[in-house]
């Protein structure tokens, strides 16, 4: 039997032309005609193949490779101005690529090394701004469509994320695109297009703001136009929201029902000379506030890689709202009931939530777990940050806050972990001020940060919002109903973990402040309890913990030296006061005798009638100080931040 003349032969692997283009690109004995470029940038491109041909490099291998790596950039940008629109998108790609392969690496000088590489410093003006122009312009046309814009957007951010630590960084500056980013979050309904843009603004504004003039600082400051503020905070709604689903995924929250307060009071009895039908240890006690619950090693790991990179959105949003507050009043008040989201398109508006509630629902979930690590950390710190701005404002931005027009029934406080946030269903039904979901996540930050090596910074951030939150309460007037006795138990947790902790929390100017500001929340609290406490219940149970830690505050005023300060004082005077109150109940009716909650309350009435507090209008005034924000300040956060940004940016697009 012969064989068959119709065998087969192999012809090995067939695999794109373009991709040997690729294998060519950088063998430097092989010439590459203008056939050879018209090619690579017409041919459909393949990112996995392309960014291989660099990765292969070493720096000193890129470098010499200049001559290709300028022809590849001054070809793709030259692309850019034509009229095949499938060359333009090729060539936005190939682009993405070749910038994000140069400006990620560390040279030995930086910013000569990629010129170099790039350009040459007698092209690279010219080539840059023509880069910009062009992609100014396809940002703006609508007529370039939904992927080739998109594209754009991508290039742009890849190109300002890897020139932010080069002298390049000067060209955004210099080319403001700021009108093209609104004229496309205007024209487009897609949420993911508006969000890259919107995630672009925040890189723009935030390039060399604390060193010299920033032309998108100005523009976001004067801008205006109220239907694209909405289509923002939508979208922004959305991606707030899928972060806090991805912790939801993870963990399961825990229900607890708080029904009344009879378990609070019935714990007094102990105190107040009887029997008592609670621990009052087991309702103070540090380990129930700590941040020690054990997670399994699966959970933590899957923890420590959330948020989401599209997190990368609150530096836009802390951009726009640290400067506008007219943004900020949009970014607050928006409901999906509100006159302008009528006509907004549906895609924008599948989450139920407000933003602003999505966002207090995501900083719960930070919060809890930001010591899972350094980044969850630094997008937390941002959270507060922008809380504070919000808090500062004190005119229509705070007022919302407060107003019952506002209310949701739908702010989802994380309780993943021990001690769980109560539920109060009555409240929920007839909804929660947003101010309220404000109180909570600050609660759970306290809560569950106090570990031994102790973010100090970021407890006083913390600190400095709830005292703001007070404050603004009593000169508005506004008893607030509120689960109260979270913040009196959580305060009391941290005074004693502070305190035994003392040797670790090494005293400082900064320890030293977040130890008065523990003190002056406290103090105020006391202070202006009969203005802002819903009734004399929560106010009795104010009192009632600072009587029964009155040792462990008075030996926190000693270590850390609060002795002169006018919190301290207010304090001391209500312990030493109600100490008296106690020691003649007990002279008078033995130790023995047990109290009813009803005369436990009596006692409490008895003594405001003769109750004095040193408080003075100067006092006051010290304690209701409240320096506002200064960036400047906060120099070196920023700069891990938008490092960590620029990371996060990077593997986003290329992973």
């Amino acid at each position: 039997m012969t064989d068959s003349p119709l065998v087969k032969v192999d012809r090995g692997v067939l695999q794109p032309k373009v991709i040997s283009l690729y294998a060519r690109l950088f063998k430097h004995e092989l010439e590459l005609s203008d056939e050879f470029w018209t090619q690579l940038f017409f041919l459909k491109y393949h990112k996995s193949e392309f960014t291989t041909a660099f990765t292969e490099l070493t720096n000193e291998e890129l470098i010499q490779s200049k001559d290709r790596t300028r022809q590849l950039f001054e070809t793709g940008i030259n692309n850019l101005k034509s009229n095949d629109l499938s060359l333009v998108e090729n060539s936005l790609n190939v682009l993405a690529v070749l910038l994000e392969q140069v400006l990620s690496r560390n040279y030995g000088n930086q910013s000569a090394d990629i010129i170099s590489i790039l350009a040459g410093f007698q092209s690279i003006d010219t080539l840059f701004f023509k880069l910009l122009d062009s992609l100014d312009q396809i940002i703006r046309n609508n007529l370039y469509g939904y992927t080739i814009r998109l594209a754009a957007i991508r290039t742009t951010i890849i190109t300002a994320c890897g020139s932010s630590r080069t002298s390049l960084s000067s060209y955004f500056t210099q080319r403001d695109i700021f009108a093209s980013i609104m004229i496309l979050i205007r024209d487009q309904d897609d949420c993911l297009l508006i969000s890259e843009a919107f995630n672009l603004l925040g890189i723009l504004a935030s390039i060399d703001k604390m060193d010299a003039i920033n032309p998108y600082q100005l523009r976001l400051a004067d801008f205006i136009d109220d239907t694209v503020m909405t289509k923002i905070v939508l979208v922004l709604s959305n991606i707030m929201s899928s972060c806090r689903n991805d912790y939801q995924k993870i963990g399961k929250d825990e229900k607890f029902e708080l029904k009344s307060l009879g378990p609070i009071f019935a714990s007094w009895v102990g105190v107040f000379g009887g029997s008592k039908t609670t621990n009052v240890k087991e309702m103070c006690d540090d380990k129930t506030h700590g941040s020690n619950s054990v997670l399994p090693k699966r959970e933590k790991t899957e923890l420590s890689e959330l948020p989401d990179v599209s997190i990368i959105s609150l530096l836009s949003l802390y951009e726009f709202i640290n400067v506008n507050k007219v943004f900020a009043r949009k970014f607050v008040e928006t409901t999906l009931s509100s006159p302008l989201c009528q006509n907004i398109p549906d895609s924008l508006k599948s989450n139920q939530e407000s933003p602003f509630c999505s966002f207090i629902s995501l900083c719960s979930y930070m919060f809890q777990n930001q010591s899972q690590s350094s980044r969850t950390a630094l997008y937390s710190k941002l959270c507060l940050v922008i809380l504070r701005i919000i808090l500062e404002d004190q005119g229509a931005v705070t007022k919302a806050l407060v107003s019952s027009e506002f209310k949701s029934n739908n702010i989802q406080i994380c309780r993943q972990r021990s001690p769980a946030f109560p539920i109060e269903k009555t409240r929920v039904i007839r909804g929660r001020l947003l101010i309220e979901g404000c109180l909570d996540s600050l609660i759970c930050c306290i809560q569950h940060n106090m570990k031994k090596a102790l973010d100090v910074e970021m407890y006083i951030l913390t600190l400095e919002n709830l005292r703001r939150i007070i404050i603004y309460l009593n000169s508005s007037q506004i008893r607030l109903e509120y689960y109260w006795t979270e913040l009196w138990k959580t305060m009391m947790s941290l005074v004693k973990f502070v305190e035994s902790h003392l040797a670790s929390i090494s005293i400082t100017s900064r320890s030293s402040k977040l130890a008065e500001l523990i003190s002056n929340v406290l103090a105020l609290s006391l202070m202006y309890g009969d203005s802002i406490l819903p009734d004399t219940r929560q106010y009795d149970d104010l009192f009632y913990k600072l009587i029964e830690n009155g040792d462990t505050l008075f030996k926190f005023r000693q270590d850390y030296a609060l002795s002169k300060t006018p919190s301290m004082a207010i304090l001391a005077a209500g312990i030493n006061h109600y100490q008296t109150v106690l020691d003649k109940n007990k002279a008078l009716n033995g130790r023995s005798v047990t109290l009813s909650s009803e005369q436990v309350a009596d006692i409490i009435k008895q003594g405001y009638n003769t109750l004095s507090l040193p408080s003075s209008v100067s006092d006051a005034s010290k304690m209701e100080k409240f320096e506002p924000f200064k960036e400047t300040e906060e120099r070196l956060f920023f700069k891990k931040l938008i490092k960590q940004i620029t990371k996060d940016t990077q593997d986003y697009y290329f992973s």
